[in-house]
């Protein structure tokens, strides 16, 4: 998914979709072609009845999507995807902090301490909602500030497809 001349993939949307790379598998399963987005990033946040639907569906594709080597956020959420041996090693494991890692972990992961802001906006929603600390850490990390990036020894090596036939 080679950038366009001239556009910049920076975050559009609920979501911040980002990057070129994502931009053009987000444009496939939406279009059935890279180009389109590629093309036209500024559609993911078009306002025209045509395109408004797109930036919902960026939230949806990217929640729902792995990006080999990493899981989707969904499969790391709910438990479905099960860390290898490489993953735990890694500090990837069903966590917070493996969503931090998934969104932007090549800019926030493994750098030290200085990225626990994510963990600290994460426990005031979980106090807002009336769950206490250890209810929200379920036993697990939620700062990445140690973790090194998903590798291809992960088990969410996975191959995964989307499909119009909704209609």
């Amino acid at each position: 998914w080679p950038p366009r001349t001239g556009q910049r993939y920076f975050g559009r949307g609920p979501f911040q979709l980002s990057w070129n790379y994502n931009y053009g598998p987000f444009s496939e399963a939406m279009f059935g072609d890279a180009s389109v987005l590629l093309d036209h990033p500024d559609l993911v946040v078009s306002t025209d009845a045509r395109y408004a639907w797109l930036s919902f569906a960026s939230v949806l594709w990217f929640y729902m999507t792995p990006a080999t080597p990493k899981p989707s956020m969904h499969d790391a959420v709910t438990g479905y995807w099960v860390p290898s041996a490489s993953d735990r090693a890694n500090g990837n494991v069903n966590s917070f902090a493996a969503t931090i890692n998934i969104i932007n972990g090549g800019l926030e992961c493994g750098r030290g301490p200085t990225v626990h802001h994510r963990d600290g906006f994460y426990l005031a929603f979980c106090n807002a909602l009336g769950l206490d600390e250890a209810t929200c850490r379920y036993d697990a990390p939620l700062s990445c500030a140690t973790h090194r990036a998903f590798s291809g020894d992960s088990d969410s090596v996975a191959l995964t497809y989307w499909t119009a036939a909704w209609e």
